[in-house]
């Protein structure tokens, strides 16, 4: 049975892919998080 992209990219999300958690796992991550809403909220 074959997949279709939108399933694949479900599951990566879900199940590997967990951005909430990579942005505070590690001091490394937690500046990248910092950072960006820094600018994001000069942006906004």
């Amino acid at each position: 049975m074959e997949r279709n992209l939108d399933n694949v990219l479900n599951e990566f999300y879900k199940d590997v892919y967990i951005e909430n958690n990579r942005l505070i796992s590690d001091k490394m991550h937690y500046i990248e998080f910092i950072t960006t809403t820094n600018y994001i909220n000069k942006l906004i």
